[in-house]
Protein backbone atom coordinates (compact mmCIF):
# COMPACT_ATOMS: atom_id res chain seq x y z
CA UNK A 1 0.00 0.00 0.00
CA UNK A 2 1.33 3.29 -0.64
CA UNK A 3 0.88 6.56 1.28
CA UNK A 4 2.10 9.82 1.50
CA UNK A 5 4.53 9.44 3.30
CA UNK A 6 6.03 6.90 1.16
CA UNK A 7 6.26 9.80 -1.70
CA UNK A 8 7.11 13.21 -0.16
CA UNK A 9 7.17 14.77 3.08
CA UNK A 10 3.97 15.21 3.16
CA UNK A 11 1.91 15.52 6.79
CA UNK A 12 -1.61 15.45 5.03
CA UNK A 13 -4.63 13.67 7.02
CA UNK A 14 -4.51 10.84 4.96
CA UNK A 15 -0.79 10.07 5.34
CA UNK A 16 -1.25 6.77 7.48
CA UNK A 17 -4.04 5.44 5.67
CA UNK A 18 -3.46 3.07 2.40
CA UNK A 19 -5.73 4.44 -0.14
CA UNK A 20 -4.17 2.36 -3.07
CA UNK A 21 -1.59 -0.05 -4.15
CA UNK A 22 0.42 0.05 -7.34
CA UNK A 23 -0.17 -3.79 -8.55
CA UNK A 24 1.74 -3.13 -12.08
CA UNK A 25 3.90 -1.03 -13.66
CA UNK A 26 6.37 -0.34 -16.91
CA UNK A 27 6.77 2.49 -18.15
CA UNK A 28 4.26 4.25 -19.80
CA UNK A 29 1.64 2.01 -17.96
CA UNK A 30 0.49 1.45 -14.70
CA UNK A 31 -2.28 -0.43 -12.71
CA UNK A 32 -3.13 0.46 -9.96
CA UNK A 33 -5.73 -0.61 -6.88
CA UNK A 34 -7.88 2.26 -5.62
CA UNK A 35 -9.28 0.55 -2.02
CA UNK A 36 -12.58 2.09 -2.26
CA UNK A 37 -13.42 1.66 -6.25
CA UNK A 38 -15.91 -0.81 -6.23
CA UNK A 39 -18.04 0.13 -3.14
CA UNK A 40 -18.59 4.10 -5.06
CA UNK A 41 -19.69 3.66 -8.37
CA UNK A 42 -21.01 7.30 -8.32
CA UNK A 43 -17.18 8.28 -8.34
CA UNK A 44 -15.87 6.46 -11.03
CA UNK A 45 -16.31 9.05 -13.49
CA UNK A 46 -15.14 11.38 -12.05
CA UNK A 47 -11.56 9.35 -10.74
CA UNK A 48 -11.37 8.18 -14.60
CA UNK A 49 -11.79 12.24 -15.67
CA UNK A 50 -9.36 13.55 -13.26
CA UNK A 51 -6.36 11.12 -14.35
CA UNK A 52 -7.65 11.64 -17.51
CA UNK A 53 -7.07 15.08 -17.44
CA UNK A 54 -3.44 15.19 -16.36
CA UNK A 55 -1.08 16.59 -19.02
CA UNK A 56 0.83 13.19 -19.99
CA UNK A 57 -2.47 10.57 -19.33
CA UNK A 58 -2.89 8.78 -22.76
CA UNK A 59 -5.65 6.24 -21.75
CA UNK A 60 -7.57 5.26 -18.78
CA UNK A 61 -9.87 1.87 -18.03
CA UNK A 62 -11.14 1.00 -14.79
CA UNK A 63 -11.96 -2.20 -13.77
CA UNK A 64 -14.11 -2.90 -11.34
CA UNK A 65 -14.18 -6.79 -11.03
CA UNK A 66 -10.55 -6.23 -9.14
CA UNK A 67 -11.32 -2.70 -7.82
CA UNK A 68 -8.56 -1.37 -10.31
CA UNK A 69 -7.33 1.25 -12.52
CA UNK A 70 -4.59 0.69 -15.85
CA UNK A 71 -3.34 4.00 -16.63
CA UNK A 72 -1.20 4.46 -19.87
CA UNK A 73 0.94 7.55 -20.01
CA UNK A 74 3.85 9.29 -21.17
CA UNK A 75 6.57 8.51 -19.40
CA UNK A 76 8.80 10.94 -21.13
CA UNK A 77 6.89 13.95 -19.59
CA UNK A 78 7.01 13.03 -16.25
CA UNK A 79 8.76 10.87 -13.73
CA UNK A 80 7.35 7.77 -12.03
CA UNK A 81 7.67 9.55 -8.73
CA UNK A 82 6.17 12.63 -9.57
CA UNK A 83 3.14 10.45 -11.57
CA UNK A 84 2.49 8.78 -8.25
CA UNK A 85 2.61 12.07 -6.02
CA UNK A 86 0.03 13.07 -8.82
CA UNK A 87 -2.22 10.06 -8.12
CA UNK A 88 -2.54 10.04 -4.71
CA UNK A 89 -3.67 13.91 -4.93
CA UNK A 90 -6.26 12.65 -7.20
CA UNK A 91 -7.21 10.24 -4.75
CA UNK A 92 -7.00 12.03 -1.98
CA UNK A 93 -9.52 14.33 -2.96
CA UNK A 94 -11.93 11.78 -4.35
CA UNK A 95 -12.06 9.27 -1.50
CA UNK A 96 -15.67 9.54 0.25
CA UNK A 97 -15.25 10.76 4.12
CA UNK A 98 -17.82 7.95 4.80
CA UNK A 99 -14.88 5.39 3.82
CA UNK A 100 -12.27 6.95 5.70
CA UNK A 101 -14.74 6.87 8.45
CA UNK A 102 -15.11 3.18 8.09
CA UNK A 103 -11.48 2.44 7.27
CA UNK A 104 -10.19 4.46 10.38
CA UNK A 105 -13.41 2.60 12.62
CA UNK A 106 -11.82 -0.87 11.53
CA UNK A 107 -8.13 0.21 12.37
CA UNK A 108 -8.90 1.06 15.79
CA UNK A 109 -10.76 -2.53 16.12
CA UNK A 110 -7.54 -4.35 15.11
CA UNK A 111 -5.55 -2.26 17.55
CA UNK A 112 -7.85 -3.47 20.51
CA UNK A 113 -8.15 -7.11 19.31
CA UNK A 114 -4.31 -6.43 19.14
CA UNK A 115 -3.96 -5.27 22.36
CA UNK A 116 -6.26 -7.36 24.29
CA UNK A 117 -4.45 -10.40 22.45
CA UNK A 118 -1.00 -8.88 24.23
CA UNK A 119 -3.12 -8.47 27.47
CA UNK A 120 -4.41 -12.32 27.34
CA UNK A 121 -0.99 -13.82 26.04
CA UNK A 122 0.49 -11.84 29.42
CA UNK A 123 -2.29 -13.64 31.31
CA UNK A 124 -1.67 -17.15 30.21
CA UNK A 125 2.28 -16.58 30.77
CA UNK A 126 1.33 -15.46 34.14
CA UNK A 127 -1.06 -17.88 35.30
CA UNK A 128 1.48 -20.67 33.87
CA UNK A 129 4.22 -19.27 36.14
CA UNK A 130 1.80 -19.29 39.18
CA UNK A 131 0.61 -22.93 38.46
CA UNK A 132 2.73 -24.63 36.67
CA UNK A 133 3.36 -27.54 39.46
CA UNK A 134 -0.47 -28.37 39.75
CA UNK A 135 -0.70 -27.77 36.21
CA UNK A 136 1.94 -30.56 35.45
CA UNK A 137 0.50 -32.74 38.53
CA UNK A 138 -2.56 -32.76 37.10
CA UNK A 139 -1.60 -33.69 33.58
CA UNK A 140 0.94 -36.01 34.88
CA UNK A 141 -1.71 -37.78 36.86
CA UNK A 142 -4.45 -37.96 34.74
CA UNK A 143 -1.94 -39.70 31.44
CA UNK A 144 -0.95 -41.94 34.23
CA UNK A 145 -4.70 -43.26 35.02
CA UNK A 146 -5.31 -43.13 31.29
CA UNK A 147 -2.54 -44.90 30.34
CA UNK A 148 -2.72 -47.33 32.94
CA UNK A 149 -6.03 -48.04 31.80
CA UNK A 150 -5.14 -48.04 27.81
CA UNK A 151 -2.17 -50.81 28.55
CA UNK A 152 -3.58 -53.95 28.24
CA UNK A 153 -5.55 -52.97 25.13
CA UNK A 154 -4.20 -53.92 22.24
CA UNK A 155 -5.43 -51.69 19.89
CA UNK A 156 -4.70 -48.49 21.70
CA UNK A 157 -1.13 -48.29 23.55
CA UNK A 158 -0.85 -46.50 26.34
CA UNK A 159 2.42 -46.49 27.09
CA UNK A 160 2.71 -43.08 25.07
CA UNK A 161 0.33 -41.30 28.04
CA UNK A 162 2.45 -43.37 30.95
CA UNK A 163 5.69 -42.01 29.52
CA UNK A 164 4.02 -38.30 29.63
CA UNK A 165 2.30 -38.27 33.19
CA UNK A 166 6.19 -39.81 34.52
CA UNK A 167 7.60 -36.71 32.50
CA UNK A 168 5.34 -34.37 33.80
CA UNK A 169 5.46 -35.28 37.46
CA UNK A 170 9.08 -35.23 36.99
CA UNK A 171 9.09 -31.66 35.81
CA UNK A 172 6.26 -31.05 38.41
CA UNK A 173 8.57 -31.88 41.07
CA UNK A 174 10.81 -30.16 39.92
CA UNK A 175 9.32 -27.20 39.54
CA UNK A 176 7.70 -27.49 43.30
CA UNK A 177 11.69 -27.70 44.55
CA UNK A 178 12.91 -24.74 42.60
CA UNK A 179 12.52 -21.13 43.63
CA UNK A 180 10.08 -19.38 42.70
CA UNK A 181 11.00 -16.20 40.91
CA UNK A 182 7.96 -13.84 40.18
Amino acid sequence: MITVEQLSNSTEPFSEIPLWEVIHEIPGRMRVRLLWLQEYPSLHEPVETAIKNLDFVDEVRLSLINNSIIIHYNSDKISPQLFRIKLFKIFASLTPTSWLSAYLENLEKRKLILDNNTDFTAFLTDSWNQNKQQILSGIGTASLVIGGILVPLPLVPGWPLLLLGSYCLKLATEAENSPTTT
